[in-house]
C-alpha cells in the first residue's frame, strides 16, 4: 500500500410509394393516355381530340450553336414582382444565419482555451464509504465527518466567457495544473496519490485508537534535501535508496533515522545505495554534519520517504474513494475511521467538513482549491469547517455566516475542535487505552 473538485440518431430509410393502380406509364408507345377524369379517357380506335397542350412535348433539337433548345411552353412563367426569387433568398439567408450560430456554439462549447476550470464539488459522508473486516463497526448516522472536492475540467470559450459572473468559479492557467503532463498521466498520479492518503489515514487512525501498526519496506529512499549543509546533497542524488547503514539492513526511513541517531557530527558512516531498480548497489562513506537545530547530533541532510511503503495491520480497513483523486481526503478519511471504530457519534450530531492531507506523523497539509470546497460545503449544509491554517483566510472569506472554519494543524487539533463543537470524542480516548494495555494472563 502506499501521500485547486476537478464533471448521440438516425432517420427511417425513404421506402418509395408504389405507383397508383389507376396511372400508367404516359407516353409509352400502344397504351392510352390516363387524363385527369373519366371523360377523357380513350378507347381504341377513336379519334384523339385532346389540345396540344395535354401531349408531351417533343425532345430537345440542337440549336444552331449546338445548344440544347427547349420548347417555350417549358420555360417557367415570368415572376414580374419578384416574389419567387425574394422568397429563394430569404430561404439561402435563414440557413447561413442558422449555420453561423450552430458553428458559433459549437466553437465555444469544445474549443478549449489553455485554462482548467476549477468548480465547486461535493462534501460527502466518510463513515458510508469506510469498510471493517475484523473489528467491530459502529453505525452512528446522528452527525457527519465530510471529505470535500473540486470539480475541474479543461476550459472552454464558453466556461471562460462566462466565469466571471460566477465568483465560485476560477480558471487556472493549464500549466499550472498538469506541470508538463498530459491530462491521463494528471489523472493517474491524482489516484495514486488518493491511494497513499487512505493508507496514510488508516495507519493514523489506528495509532490514535491505541492499535500497533508495522511499518515494511525495501530501503529508504532520497526524496529531497534539507536545508542546511549536509553530506548527503553532495554524495547522494534524488531517488537513491538507501538499503544499508554500516552493514545493518534498512528497510524503513524510521530504520535509518534510528541508525543515524546515536551519531555525532564528524562520526564517518558507509551506506550501501541502489540506485535503481536494477539489483547494482554503490558503497559510499559520509562524514556527519551538525544538525541545524541540534548541533550535537548527526546530520545527512536529506528527506526520505520508504521505498515499496507498506503495513500490517491488527485487520482489514478498506475505503471506497471511487474515481476521486488527489491526497485532499486524509483528515476527512481519518475521523471516518475512527468514528466507525468508536461507539457513537464522533461529531454528537454536528455536521463536519474537511480538507488537509494527513501524513504518518498525523499533521495536516494543503493542498488548494479550498475557495471551491468551501462553496461545496455551504451547499451541504456542513456547519463546522475544519482546514489548515496555510488555507483558513480564503474559507473564511467564502463561509458566508453560517458556516464555522476552524484552522488545525494535527488530527490531535481536530477532535478537540470537534470536541469543542458538540462532538463526543471520549471513546476515542477509552479505546486508544483499551488497546496500548498489555493482555491479561
Amino acid at each position: 500500500m502506499r501521500g485547486p473538485a476537478i464533471p448521440y440518431s438516425s432517420e427511417p430509410p425513404i421506402v418509395p410509394s408504389e405507383p397508383d393502380a389507376a396511372s400508367t406509364s404516359r407516353g409509352e408507345p400502344g397504351l392510352p393516355t390516363v387524363g385527369p377524369g373519366p371523360s377523357s379517357s380513350l378507347h381504341a380506335g377513336e379519334p384523339d381530340h385532346r389540345s396540344a397542350a395535354a401531349e408531351p412535348h417533343p425532345p430537345a433539337v440542337p440549336g444552331p450553336e449546338g445548344q440544347a433548345q427547349t420548347d417555350p411552353a417549358d420555360e417557367p412563367p415570368d415572376d414580374p414582382s419578384g416574389v419567387r426569387g425574394g422568397r429563394r433568398r430569404r430561404v439561402y439567408l435563414v440557413g447561413a444565419v442558422v449555420g453561423l450560430v450552430v458553428a458559433a456554439i459549437v466553437v465555444v462549447n469544445v474549443v478549449h482555451v489553455g485554462y482548467f476550470m476549477l468548480a465547486p464539488g461535493s462534501a460527502r459522508r466518510t463513515q458510508e464509504l469506510v469498510a471493517i473486516d475484523g473489528h467491530t463497526a459502529y453505525r452512528d448516522d446522528s452527525g457527519t465527518v465530510s471529505y470535500t472536492t473540486v470539480s475541474f475540467s479543461q476550459a472552454t470559450l464558453w466556461n471562460k466567457l462566462t466565469s466571471r459572473f460566477d465568483e465560485s468559479v476560477d480558471l487556472v492557467d493549464e500549466d499550472t495544473i498538469l506541470q508538463g503532463k498530459n491530462p491521463d498521466q494528471n489523472r493517474k498520479e491524482n489516484l495514486e496519490m488518493m491511494d497513499a492518503s487512505k493508507q496514510e489515514a488508516t495507519v493514523v487512525a489506528l495509532h490514535k485508537l491505541g492499535y500497533k501498526v508495522t511499518e515494511k519496506g525495501t530501503g529508504a529512499v532520497v526524496a529531497g534535501f534539507s536545508d542546511g549543509e549536509g553530506p548527503g546533497k553532495s554524495q547522494l542524488a534524488e531517488g537513491d535508496a538507501i538499503v544499508e547503514l554500516d552493514g545493518a539492513t534498512i528497510k524503513t526511513r524510521e530504520d535509518l533515522a534510528k541508525g543515524l541517531g546515536g551519531h555525532k557530527p564528524g562520526d564517518e558512516v558507509t551506506l550501501t545505495v541502489e540506485p535503481d531498480r536494477s539489483g547494482r548497489r554503490d558503497t559510499k562513506k559520509l562524514t556527519l554534519a551538525a544538525r541545524p537545530d541540534r548541533p550535537d547530533a548527526g546530520f545527512l541532510g536529506v528527506l526520505l520517504v520508504t521505498r515499496d511503503l507498506d503495513f500490517d495491520l491488527p485487520f482489514k480497513v478498506s475505503i471506497d474513494s471511487g474515481q476521486v483523486g488527489g491526497p485532499s481526503a486524509g483528515l476527512a478519511f481519518t475521523l471516518g475511521i475512527i468514528d466507525v471504530l468508536t461507539p457513537g457519534s464522533l461529531t454528537g450530531g454536528t455536521r463536519v467538513a474537511t480538507t488537509g492531507t494527513i501524513d504518518l506523523n498525523g499533521h495536516v497539509g494543503p493542498v488548494g482549491g479550498v475557495k471551491q470546497k468551501t462553496f461545496a460545503v455551504r451547499a451541504s449544509g456542513a456547519t463546522l469547517f475544519l482546514v489548515p491554517p496555510e488555507e483558513y483566510e480564503e474559507a473564511t472569506q467564502w463561509a458566508g455566516g453560517d458556516l464555522k472554519v476552524v484552522r488545525v494543524e494535527t488530527v490531535d487539533q481536530a477532535l478537540d475542535a470537534i470536541a469543542a463543537n458538540g462532538g463526543d470524542t471520549a471513546p476515542v480516548a477509552e479505546a486508544a487505552a483499551a488497546n496500548q494495555r498489555p493482555p491479561a494472563n
